[in-house]
Order: C-alpha cells, then sequence, then structure tokens
C-alpha cells in the first residue's frame, strides 16, 4: 500500500516526465520549424538565381536578335559557326585590316555564355527544342518530358534531381517564337508565339547542401542548448514548486492536526491516537491509562485577567504537560480548558504516578502574565481499559472521574471507579482554587 508520501513522489515525477517530455517535444518542434524555414529560403534563393539567368538568356538573345547577329574575332579562338552556312548565311567576314570576323547569333551565343558561366561557379543554362536545328540542344528525358507538358501547361517546370552524385535543381520555362527565331525556324514551320523549345537552368546544390549542413549543426546546436536550458529551468522550477507544495501541506497538515495555540495534537487528533492505542493494546494485551486534565475556574482567569492571560495559562498548561508525560505518551487539547492524555503500556501506578506530577506542577508552577504571576489548579481524572472496553468508554470514565474530582473540591486526581484499590477514588485535596 502506497503512502501519501509515496503518491506525491509519483506525481511529482509524473509531472516532471510530463514537462520533459512537451520541452523535448517543443525543442523538435522548433528545430523542425526552424529548419524548414531555413531550407524553403535557401530553396527560394536557388528559384532566384534559376529565374534570373532565365531572364540573362531572354534579354541576350533579344540584344543579338536586335543586331542581327554579333560579329567577333576569330584570332580570339572563336570558331565559325557551320550552321548557318547551312541557313545560308556566311559567317565568316574579312574585314579591309585583314581581320577574320565571325558571325554569333543569338543561340551560339548564349551557349558559349552558358558554358563560362558553369565554369565559374558551376550553374549552367541552355536553349533546348524537341524539333532543334542545332543536335546539341537536343533535351534530354527530363527536359524532353517537360516541353511535351508545355503544350497543355506552359509554366516554367522545376525540380530537384541528382545528377552525377549531386544533387541539382532544374528548371525550364517555355521558349516562344518571336519574329527574330523566324528567320531560322520559319522554314520548319514555326509560327508566331508558338512554344518552340525552352531555356533549361541547371543550378548544383552541394554549395546549398554544405551550407544547410553547417545551418544544421549551429541550429541543433542552439536547440540543444535552449532545450538544456529549457528542461533545467524545468526541473528547477518543478523542484521548487514541489518544495512549495510539500511544505504548504505540511503547514496544512500540521494545522488540520495540531492546535494553534498551544502546539498540542487538537481533539480530532488525540482521538485517533487514542483508538491506535486501543487497537494496540487489544492486539497485545498490553493496557494503557487516559487522563482527563480540566483547569479550575478557568473562566474567572478570563474575566479577571483578560484572554490573553487567558491564552497564557493554556500555554503554560501545554508545557508542563510535555514535560511531565514519558517522550512515548501522547497528550491533546480537546476543548476550551481541556485536555486528554493517553499513557501507553503502563498500569495505574504508572498512569496516576504521571497524573500526580501534572497536578503537583500546574499547582507549583505560577503562569507569568502582566504584573502579579497568576496560579491555577486542575482537575484530573485517571482511568485504565479494562477487558472488552471501547476506547470511547475509556475516555468517558476518564472524564466522569474528572467531574467527580470537580465534585469533591477541584484541584485534586480522582482514579475511576473500580480502576484502583478501594480509597483511589480522590486524592490530593489543596488549600488554593484560583
Amino acid at each position: 500500500m502506497s503512502t501519501p508520501t509515496s503518491a506525491r513522489r509519483i506525481v511529482r515525477r509524473g509531472l516532471t516526465v510530463w514537462l520533459v517530455l512537451v520541452g523535448v517535444l517543443f525543442s523538435l518542434v522548433v528545430f523542425a520549424g526552424v529548419y524548414a524555414s531555413s531550407e524553403a529560403g535557401l530553396m527560394d534563393g536557388v528559384r532566384q538565381q534559376a529565374k534570373s539567368l532565365t531572364q540573362l538568356i531572354v534579354m541576350t538573345r533579344h540584344w543579338n536578335a536586335a543586331y542581327g547577329g554579333v560579329w567577333v574575332s576569330k584570332s580570339r579562338g572563336a570558331v565559325t559557326n557551320p550552321l548557318l552556312r547551312e541557313l545560308g548565311v556566311e559567317p565568316d567576314v574579312r574585314t579591309e585590316h585583314g581581320d577574320v570576323l565571325t558571325l554569333r547569333n543569338p543561340a551560339l551565343m548564349t551557349r558559349e555564355i552558358s558554358e563560362l558561366l558553369r565554369r565559374s561557379d558551376g550553374a549552367s543554362f541552355r536553349l533546348t527544342s524537341l524539333e532543334p536545328i542545332n543536335l546539341a540542344n537536343t533535351p534530354d528525358r527530363w527536359e524532353a518530358q517537360q516541353l511535351r507538358a508545355f503544350v497543355d501547361d506552359d509554366t516554367p517546370k522545376e525540380t530537384v534531381t541528382e545528377v552525377g552524385g549531386q544533387r541539382v535543381y532544374r528548371r525550364i520555362t517555355p521558349l516562344y517564337a518571336d519574329s527574330e527565331c523566324l528567320v531560322c525556324h520559319a522554314a520548319r514551320g514555326t509560327r508566331l508565339g508558338d512554344v518552340r523549345g525552352g531555356i533549361s537552368v541547371d543550378v548544383p546544390l552541394g554549395a546549398l547542401d554544405e551550407r544547410r549542413r553547417r545551418d544544421a549543426i549551429w541550429l541543433g546546436a542552439l536547440v540543444l542548448a535552449g532545450g538544456s536550458a529549457f528542461l533545467g529551468l524545468i526541473y528547477v522550477t518543478t523542484r521548487r514548486v514541489t518544495r512549495q507544495l510539500e511544505a504548504a501541506e505540511s503547514e496544512l497538515s500540521v494545522l488540520a492536526t495540531t492546535d494553534v495555540l498551544t502546539g498540542l495534537a487538537n481533539r480530532r487528533t488525540i482521538l485517533a491516537r487514542l483508538a491506535d492505542e486501543h487497537e494496540r493494546a487489544v492486539r497485545t494485551g498490553r493496557g494503557y491509562g487516559v487522563i482527563a486534565i480540566d483547569i479550575d475556574h478557568f473562566k474567572r482567569v478570563n474575566d479577571r485577567y483578560g484572554h490573553a492571560c487567558g491564552d497564557a495559562v493554556l500555554e503554560h498548561l501545554a508545557g508542563l504537560l510535555r514535560d511531565s508525560l514519558r517522550g512515548y505518551d501522547f497528550v491533546g487539547r480537546t476543548g476550551g480548558e481541556e485536555f486528554l492524555a493517553v499513557i501507553p503500556e503502563a498500569g495505574l501506578d504508572v498512569v496516576k504516578g504521571v497524573a500526580d506530577r501534572i497536578h503537583h506542577a500546574v499547582r507549583d508552577t505560577p503562569v507569568e502574565c502582566g504584573e502579579r504571576p497568576i496560579r491555577v489548579t486542575v482537575s484530573i481524572g485517571v482511568a485504565l481499559l479494562r477487558d472488552d472496553e471501547a476506547a470511547e468508554t475509556v475516555a468517558m470514565r476518564a472524564d466522569e472521574a474528572l467531574y467527580q474530582a470537580k465534585r469533591e473540591g477541584r484541584d485534586r486526581v480522582c482514579v475511576a471507579p473500580g480502576d484502583g484499590s478501594p480509597g483511589d477514588g480522590s486524592q490530593a485535596h489543596a488549600g488554593s482554587d484560583t
């Protein structure tokens, strides 16, 4: 059977575990959210780079076509474009100074700029078509699939795939036929406004993946540090709250079981201790005694000296009771000026001896209150456990012995009839009633 303390520990541990799980889950959610946001931001940057390259191709082609092509010097390593001769265009000319120039049409210039870009940062772009004039512009499988899809949906297409063991972002944008394109493509049946191909852009994600890994490590470290701090805070807070609850519970327990003024057990508690002792005595066959104590003429003390002095008398008596009892005896306040003591494993001599000590200690020790000491006396009744007797009966007989002491003049100890030898019914008449 679990005790209240063990139950509290179980609840505290359960609460701590629950809070830790919430903290871990919160940390994981934060990590996932921030990581996903970071990933989305990085991919947006790559996507923007691809859009910018596409726009660069479009503007470059328009600029080239607006001038009917661009002539470059062959002395710088430029190679003649043989496709131009197939279209009836002579690609090479010699100047009056003897220099040989070769024509760069939009498609070829775009391809050469793409090669320069690929060498610088790995990104590349090109023009591609399902019916290319230049076989170098033949689409790969993914490009061909997207070019066919442009027939029904001409929005740009994108994907992330693996090429040569490296992740690559790919984007293809439809390329529409304009008047400049028809110079070369009209003979193939291309009409103005047709989607005659696409601008394909590839952006390697190696640098992005490396950055993402670094971000994940830093983010993980930050989340781990923050999570650890959060869990530590949970632990400290839980411990602090638990201690405060235990302190409050202990205080409430004291208030529930203790008489606030005297610090002795209250009525409910002392009667519960009496019931426990009675059960033990019945089980073991070892008896016990009950002592009922009442302050004589206590109302006169309150009326004459005030309630503050009355409280001082009660506190004074509580101290004397503690000093007069054995270490394992129980005592409590059962009413305004009434007290009850339980004396375990004791016969008449022991119980009456304790009662006599209390009686003489009270009579011989004045209470300091104000300018003059107050002397008080007590009436005491004693009863012992009898066979087959209930605990309430023992207490009632001690109370009856107490009232017998009152009737016989107060300031004395009386033993319940039948609990002692003849003549033990009263004891210790005193000459002063206060």
